[in-house]
């Protein structure tokens, strides 16, 4: 299966991650006296972050190092060093192995523990691969916007200042996520989109890990890290189910579960002035991975310090100090963006490059945020009704459960995880006030996701609550004479434990192991709705067009892909440029099935020389984003250049004619202009194009019907049919060439029936003496063979007192009753439409 294969793929770039953060890891352990007493899985998670923040370094030293060369070079060097220092625990693993699986792994609980958390963690990353089976590049909008950020780095080997030559618009966002995704294209030879979606699912799963991480630093000596790793697995339903994009927020979760452990640290303890400038070091990395997480961890680390100040603790203005040198480190590392983001804060959207008319609603400050933000907690905490209202239960019980254990000594199991979600859950409402209450061009950026993490900390307790206090009373019951009875007392009360947490869970079991397979791949295709055929054209982009060229993209559809994948310019991506009141003009007209002066006179705005219409369109807003293919199919000012399926790419003619529509059938297959065929009837009919009866020119399109008689079915009828847009306001004429003598005779007809989309109300051309004949609403040729023409606006309105709609159904019909074949030649179908003054 290809989820398994990117999976494995996915696990080695997390390998090669980890050799690039080791070396460091260990450098600011012997600087620090941090990171003492992690275990492997712990280091395994911190090491990842620590290669991901030295490819930062990498990428924003504006000396072009972010290249193939650079990066192999300090992988391998990487590996050596990692074997090199560590060649005596690497010869102990092996010497271990050689014991057996089941001595080496069962040796101690510690090894069982890593082996459930491990397991937790490979199905975590196997269900958010497994929609890879039928998904190809993410979310057509956030997914594209951080492959722009990716592809341009790549291009530049270092982050530019600009998106150049894809947009002119400055890089302002703070781009720690980006030469995580840009490594893993270039080491395994992805494509930015696939690197970005790939690693986003990465990401997701490690989520588990730091939730390991964050349990095992602040309860040590408890299972805390295995229980919350087990509710980031199973109960959590963010950040499973985060698949519109969001890519470096979701990054940014597990690196940020890493930097909450040293919250009571900073609390407790007295640290040292190298201790302190490493955390901010690591804050400042959590600041270019997401400002959210970041402002929610600074915050937070505030109420903890105002805490202490409050009960007038010892060293709490050292405390204070230690914060203050914190958020400026921090800051230090955030500089880039936040120097651009000052650097043009002047201009429109706050960034250069954007056009002039842009124009963003930004909601104005009230309390109503802080309202919106509890809400959207309540209204999203799980896929159903039974698990929203399982999990406010957990969360009740687990709190009440904690208000009651506080005073127990084994309280200190996870006191210290309580206090953080306490801290956690003020800091990220003081953010929504903050929001409510301040001009909206303050930076403050909360998130309802992060109110999510304190309730899933509490839930976490519950197990842990649970199997003590349990455990306290059988021993308090039974008799613990010798060794074997605590064992056996130990024994029955983990079995029971068990039985209850399973018991407990199982809702959430249920939907994670059943149905989380095909939700999740639903959820998905909300917006990851690239398909093979897009795929395949983008790709022909690549080879085929001029490296000058400007298509015009729909932001619902792939083609916001066509900048990262086939380097020509897109107008426009998901960026600041795609709110400018024009081009929004030009989308609504084209989502509406219009084209008519404005539409050409905004195109040339934009020198747009071709236009991209995708196979599949986001259902987001029930689908109303759509591009329709036939709008420009036919229209002389458009020129197909190529299609695979449904995907389209035209090239833009800006001819001057009146003539919207034109099909001369001269080209090799009949549908390529938006045709459909149907039959009616029992019989024998083709629709092709030939080399004969042309009108003016070589090729026509040939319709035949040969009806074959049944007692119940005595006709025939093949027909093709399509929609076509007019122009608002428009006198329109229809013309068309017709040959329909070979096997006609009696009631056999050839039809154009031309309706409305509702086909309430239709008018009919009909050749002589036919079906139609005596009909309503009737025009009938002067003959079987000729150039016709007719004014459809004057007709219409004369048969229905109503202007011509600007959507028609135009549908040519070939009808056999009397057995013999009829041949029908059609040519030159023109409409063309001349504005009404």
């Amino acid at each position: 299966m290809e989820s398994v294969q990117i999976a494995f793929q996915l696990l080695f770039l997390a390998l090669c991650l980890f050799m690039l953060g080791e070396p460091w890891r260990i450098a600011l352990r012997r600087f620090s006296g941090l990171f003492l007493g992690l275990n492997f899985l712990q280091i395994a998670v911190l090491d990842v972050y620590l290669g991901g923040f030295l490819l930062y370094i990498v990428a924003i030293i504006p000396f072009h190092l972010f290249s193939k060369p650079t990066l192999y070079a300090i992988t391998v060097i990487s590996f050596f060093v990692v074997f090199l220092v560590h060649r005596t625990k690497f010869r102990r693993v092996v010497q271990n192995l050689r014991l057996g699986p089941k001595k080496s792994l069962f040796r101690n609980s510690q090894s069982l523990e890593f082996a459930l958390v491990i397991s937790m963690f490979a199905f975590t990353l196997f269900m958010q691969t497994l929609p890879f089976n039928n998904l190809l590049l993410g979310s057509v909008r956030d997914t594209s916007i951080h492959s722009l950020f990716v592809q341009v780095l790549i291009e530049n080997k270092e982050v530019p200042v600009t998106l150049q030559p894809y947009l002119d618009e400055g890089i302002v966002y703070p781009q720690g996520f980006t030469p995580l995704a840009a490594y893993s294209a270039l080491v395994m030879n992805y494509v930015p989109p696939q690197a970005v979606f790939y690693l986003t699912a990465l990401f997701n799963s490690l989520a588990v890990l730091g939730a390991y991480y964050l349990g095992k630093v602040v309860s040590e000596k408890g299972h805390l890290g295995l229980s919350l790793a087990f509710v980031f697995t199973f109960v959590a339903f963010w950040p499973k189910y985060i698949t519109w994009g969001s890519n470096a927020l979701v990054a940014s979760f597990p690196f940020y579960f890493v930097c909450l452990s040293f919250l009571p640290l900073l609390v407790r303890e007295r640290l040292k002035i190298e201790a302190v400038i490493v955390i901010g070091v690591l804050f400042g990395y959590l600041s270019v991975l997401h400002l959210q997480t970041f402002e929610t961890l600074i915050v937070s680390l505030f109420i903890l310090w105002l805490y202490v100040a409050l009960k007038r603790k010892k060293n709490r203005w050292y405390r204070l100090q230690s914060i203050v040198i914190i958020s400026c480190m921090s800051l230090l590392i955030l500089a880039p963006s936040a120097y651009r983001a000052l650097a043009f804060y002047q201009y429109p959207m706050h960034n250069i490059g954007v056009p002039e008319d842009i124009e963003a609603t930004n909601p104005e400050p009230g309390l109503s945020t802080i309202v919106t933000g509890i809400a959207w907690l309540a209204d999203h905490i799980a896929a159903n009704e039974l698990l929203r209202v399982a999990s406010f239960v957990l969360f009740i019980v687990s709190t009440l459960s904690i208000v009651s254990f506080r005073r127990n000594e084994n309280f200190r199991l996870i006191g210290e995880l309580v206090v953080i979600g306490l801290a956690t859950l003020l800091g990220q409402l003081l953010l929504f006030l903050l929001r409510a209450v301040v001009p909206s061009d303050f930076l403050f950026y909360p998130h309802p996701m992060l109110l999510y993490f304190p309730f899933y900390f509490f839930i976490a307790t519950l197990p842990l609550i649970a199997y003590a206090s349990s455990f306290s009373r059988f021993s308090q019951r039974m008799l613990l004479g010798d060794n074997g009875t605590k064992l056996k007392t130990r024994v029955l009360v983990t079995a029971i434990s068990l039985i209850l947490l399973l018991a407990i869970y199982s809702p959430f079991l249920y939907q994670s192991l059943v149905r989380d397979s095909g939700e999740l791949y639903g959820s998905y295709t909300v917006f990851s709705v690239t398909t093979a055929q897009d795929s395949q054209l983008i790709l022909w982009i690549t080879d085929n067009l001029p490296k000058n060229a400007t298509i015009l993209v729909n932001t619902f559809q792939s083609g916001t892909f066509i900048p990262s994948i086939a380097n020509r310019k897109a107008v426009f991506p998901s960026f600041a440029s795609s709110t400018s009141v024009t081009y929004q003009k030009l989308v609504a007209l084209l989502e509406q099935n219009v084209f008519n002066a404005t539409t050409l006179d905004l195109m040339k705005r934009f020198n747009i020389t071709d236009v991209y219409v995708g196979s599949g369109v986001s259902p987001w807003d029930n689908w109303i984003h759509r591009w329709n293919p036939n709008l420009f199919l036919g229209n002389p000012q458009f020129t197909l250049m190529k299609n695979f399926g449904n995907a389209y790419l035209f090239h833009c003619n800006y001819v001057n004619t009146s003539v919207v529509f034109l099909d001369d059938f001269e080209h090799s297959d009949w549908d390529e202009n938006g045709w459909l065929a149907q039959y009616v009837g029992n019989g024998l009919g083709d629709v092709t194009i030939v080399s004969d009866f042309g009108y003016n020119s070589q090729r026509s399109l040939r319709i035949t019907a040969q009806a074959m008689y049944t007692v119940t079915e005595w006709r025939c009828a093949r027909s093709v049919s399509r929609e076509i847009f007019l122009p608002n306001d428009s006198d329109v004429i229809f013309s068309f060439y017709v040959n329909a003598v070979e096997g006609f005779s009696r009631r056999d007809t050839f039809a154009i029936v031309i309706s409305n989309v509702y086909h309430n109300q239709s008018m009919i051309v009909t050749t002589p003496q036919g079906i139609y004949e005596g009909y309503r609403n009737t025009r009938t040729l002067s003959g079987f063979v000729g150039l016709f023409s007719y004014d459809l606006s004057v007709s219409w309105r004369e048969f229905f007192n109503s202007p011509l709609p600007n959507t028609l159904m135009f549908e040519l019909v070939n009808w056999d009753f009397d057995g013999v074949e009829n041949v029908a030649y059609v040519d030159n179908v023109a409409l063309a439409a001349t504005p009404i003054s």
